[in-house]
């Protein structure tokens, strides 16, 4: 309370920016929000079924606006991996086939319960960049990037070409 009275003040006397001052509330509340609060569901995430063919899996790759895609055992919540785009396109140039298995990466998994801090500092440790969030019983609830962190406390981002502005789905994976 006694930094957020400092922060108001500092507002009030120009010190400080009101966007500024946004930013800092909005790195303040990080550890009292869970991660469920600021991750992509499950139902929201593009992915790729592992079982797909060739000719699907090519197309879900030009529909995606991701670099990184889930990859699934037949739907959204049997989370089996996620690949690279560039791992799939070398794949592709190379003329090899798209064996999503032999190109996905395992996801670290967190708890839908972990404040966002600590699964901020849990995906410095990963290079993929996102992890999984699981419930209390294991199932996979959603994915969390830094990129999802990085817009609770500044705002949305605006998307990629091919995204709308303010879509979640085009400025989180």
């Amino acid at each position: 309370d006694e930094i957020r009275a400092l922060v108001a003040e500092a507002e009030s006397a120009g010190v400080v920016e009101p966007q500024e001052r946004r930013m800092i509330a909005g790195v303040m509340r990080l550890g009292d929000r869970p991660v469920r609060a600021v991750m992509t569901p499950r139902m929201d995430i593009d992915w790729i079924d592992v079982n797909a063919a060739d000719a699907e899996i090519r197309a879900r790759i030009r529909a995606s606006v991701h670099s990184r895609l889930p990859v699934c055992d037949g739907a959204p919540e049997r989370l089996i991996g996620v690949v690279h785009g560039k791992d799939m396109l070398d794949a592709m140039v190379d003329g090899r086939p798209l064996d999503l298995r032999a190109l996905m990466h395992q996801p670290p998994v967190v708890p839908d319960t972990l404040d966002t801090l600590d699964a901020l500092e849990r995906l410095r440790g990963t290079p993929l960049g996102l992890a999984a969030v699981h419930d209390e019983y294991g199932h996979f609830e959603g994915l969390v990037t830094a990129m999802d962190i990085l817009s609770a406390i500044a705002g949305d981002f605006a998307a990629r070409p091919g995204g709308e502005p303010g879509d979640r789905k085009s400025t989180r994976l």
